[in-house]
């Protein structure tokens, strides 16, 4: 850097009386090298692969979640309680106008009355990314189950009970074939 002269002492800049030309090259130097060095490790060390946590594409998921829920009897207690949710679900659908109501406020009413009760009926949470990712795909399973030849409602809000009750078991015992531990 350098310093101008004093006002009226002509236009030259006087020299910096910071560091000596060689230590400003020896700095710049060791900067360039550091740079470097830093890139390196940044090329070495950061893994460039990383997968992603979900491979396939939701329509895929959604395929492999309906063939893997069981078409078994939904016990009682998880009938009474999953079927009131679903009703509220679908009556919150019904009132909401736009889709950012039903995201924001059914959506998450929804996968939160859910947790609540799963919390309260199973005392882990060995499970529960998946069953979070489950609980949220079976409204999808309802519609699925809607559109493939115009099922009737009460049949479909069967299939998202055994949906959300093949979750449940999932979340409890934290396993995929939660079925075979009973």
């Amino acid at each position: 850097m350098t310093a101008r002269a004093p006002d009226g002492e002509g236009g030259a800049p006087a020299p910096d009386p910071g560091l000596p030309a060689g230590s400003r090259a020896m700095l710049a130097a060791i900067f360039a090298a550091s740079a470097v060095v830093a890139v390196l490790l940044l090329l070495v060390f950061v893994p460039w692969n990383v997968s992603p946590v979900r491979t396939e594409s939701d329509a895929e998921f959604l395929v492999r979640l309906s063939r893997e829920v069981p078409h078994l009897p939904v016990p009682l207690r998880e009938a009474e309680a999953f079927g009131a949710i679903v009703d509220a679900r679908l009556r919150c659908y019904r009132d909401s106008a736009s889709l950012g109501d039903r995201i924001r406020g059914c959506a998450r009413r929804y996968t939160r009355d859910v947790l609540v009760f799963a919390h309260q009926s199973a005392r882990t949470n060995a499970g529960l990314s998946e069953f979070v990712g489950r609980v949220s795909a079976c409204p999808a399973l309802f519609n699925i189950c809607r559109g493939e030849g115009g099922g009737a409602p009460d049949v479909c809000v069967t299939r998202e009970l055994e949906c959300l009750n093949f979750a449940l078991d999932g979340y409890r015992y934290g396993s995929r074939t939660a079925r075979s531990f009973q």
